[in-house]
């Protein structure tokens, strides 16, 4: 794959390791550089991150995060987690390929893109850029998978697939 990273000089990956899960990546977390002639994402903003395995929200009930990054299970109440963390990766690197959100709602309707992101299946990233490898189609697809237990389990697996 084009991306790659390891616990060793991946944030996100690292973060994982000592059991913090960010809860929604955005392109404005992360640094993106070519080494080696790879695309190498880092993370910078751990501003919302949270222990893995606690609840989605604050002490008032409100989700916390940017909503086109977060995965469908953080809507259920369930807990940020590694999994979580991929959807976020995977959203982003769609976001970064093909210059478009993955999953939108209605003008200023969260709602709307709360069941998008629930319900619906993300279009091909290659819709968009039909130059994108199918390796890396397929990456973004497996990120992107509604069922947690399905995704890509980590940032270190989906960055080294």
């Amino acid at each position: 794959m084009v991306l790659e990273g390891s616990a060793q000089y991946d944030p996100v990956a690292a973060a994982e390791h000592v059991g913090a899960a960010a809860r929604d990546d955005i392109i404005v977390d992360l640094g993106l550089r070519l080494e080696d002639h790879e695309l190498a994402a880092h993370r910078m903003d751990f501003g919302i991150a949270k222990e893995e395995g606690t609840r989605g929200f604050t002490q008032t009930g409100g989700l916390v995060g940017s909503f086109h990054y977060m995965a469908p299970e953080l809507f259920r109440g369930n807990n940020a987690s590694k999994q979580s963390d991929v959807w976020s990766l995977g959203v982003t690197l769609f976001e970064i390929l093909t210059g478009h959100l993955p999953f939108k709602g209605k003008r200023d309707d969260v709602m709307s893109l709360i069941l998008n992101i629930s319900r619906d299946q993300a279009p091909s990233a290659q819709k968009y850029y039909p130059y994108i490898p199918d390796k890396i189609e397929s990456a973004i697809k497996s990120a992107l998978e509604k069922d947690p237990k399905r995704r890509t389990q980590s940032a270190e697996e989906f960055f080294t697939t």
